[in-house]
């Protein structure tokens, strides 16, 4: 089925849309939403799904008489992918893949995945607490479970030298502890806590952040400059074709101070990089990886968040000052503790996260397997 000349396989995407063999694209995002964009951009080059511009940029959208026979979204919550399903012919099927915690959705994201879900076949879900929490809001919907993985080609484990070269690169001592955040420099990635850390993070330990540009970005790193100095060290992810090396995986401690996910792809990048995490209890997803069987449990130390953070949006989520003051304390404790790994326990890290089926290629085995039985049905 992929790689042939059928023309019925369609993937959307808030800003694209995709298929295999035929080019379908939507209009282009306004923001990036790394999780998505990751796995469509994987079907992409794995499953031979590429781009082509759709007609129709507003809610009247006009879907062309070419036979679709599937169509595959990554955004359910996207009003213009909700739109265009909403139009597609009764006879086409519709695959949905989704990864939002409920409440963390606002109410009009809600409406346009309740829309969507119920003109699909099937929604495929990255974590088993998520398919537990839909399946007892829409128990006639048809669920699955596919996890999420990251390129063990890009990440994989580094040795102590190229360790040792990258911190003399950032002009650091090789027997200080260097930390990283990756991502997004948002409000409900946690960047007040993650700056209430900074201002008491401890003397041995210096700080990468690498993000997109952007003022958002430029204004949260003149913020953590002020506090750290010659302790911050800023790189930008570029998204060149092919992607530039992370550096995740040349760093200590990935340190995550969000305050919602669902099976983050940082978290996952960094452990199969073999590099240990320190972050909020911001998902139950982190309870499904602790039990893997083999997993180091010091390999992800997680503080708890307020639990009333759990029913609100992701526009409203922060923490009040009790709150941020307990959060950052607990996780500055963990910090003032955190051993570097060896190569072999990076190894041994990496190699679990693979067995237990957090790696792309586990991952696109699974979509290819989903969608021919759905493309044929």
């Amino acid at each position: 089925m992929f790689g042939g000349d059928r023309q019925d396989i369609y993937c959307l995407n808030d800003g694209y849309a995709y298929q295999a063999m035929i080019k379908l694209v939507l209009r282009p995002r306004s923001e990036d939403i790394y999780g998505q964009d990751y796995r469509s951009s994987l079907a992409i080059d794995r499953l031979c799904l590429t781009p082509y511009p759709l007609n129709g940029d507003d809610k009247n959208i006009t879907v062309d008489s070419q036979d679709r026979r599937l169509v595959i979204t990554f955004d359910p919550d996207n009003e213009l992918c909700k739109n265009y399903i909403l139009n597609l012919p009764p006879d086409t099927t519709v695959i949905s893949h989704y990864q939002y915690q409920w409440e963390y959705q606002s109410p009009e994201q809600k409406v346009n995945c309740e829309l969507v879900f119920s003109r699909s076949s099937i929604v495929v879900v990255p974590a088993v607490f998520l398919k537990d929490e839909l399946t007892s809001r829409f128990p006639d919907l048809q669920i699955t479970h596919i996890k999420n993985g990251a390129d063990p080609l890009r990440f994989r484990p580094c040795t102590k030298e190229e360790r040792n070269a990258f911190k003399r690169k950032l002009g650091i001592p090789l027997s200080s502890v260097l930390l990283i955040h990756a991502g997004r420099l948002s409000q409900e990635k946690g960047m007040h806590v993650l700056m209430k850390i900074c201002r008491k993070l401890p003397k041995n330990q210096h700080l990468l952040l690498f993000c997109r540009k952007g003022k958002v970005s430029e204004a949260v790193v003149s913020n953590i400059k002020n506090l750290l100095r010659d302790r911050l060290h800023v790189m930008f992810d570029l998204h060149t074709v092919p992607r530039q090396d992370h550096p995740v995986r040349l760093c200590d401690v990935l340190i995550s101070a969000s305050l919602g996910e669902v099976a983050p792809m940082v978290v996952l990048e960094a452990l199969l990089s073999g590099v240990p995490v320190i972050a909020t209890d911001s998902t139950p997803f982190y309870r499904e990886l602790v039990a893997c069987k083999g997993f180091p449990s010091e390999s992800l130390t997680t503080t708890a968040l307020p639990q009333n953070l759990v029913k609100m949006p992701s526009f409203q989520r922060r923490l009040d000052n009790n709150e941020l003051l307990s959060v950052s304390a607990n996780m500055i404790s963990t910090l003032s503790t955190i051993t570097i790994r060896n190569d072999t326990e990076r190894k041994l890290l990496s190699k679990m996260i693979i067995d237990s089926g957090y790696s792309a290629d586990t991952m696109l085995k699974e979509y290819k397997k989903l969608y021919a039985i759905y493309a044929s049905s």
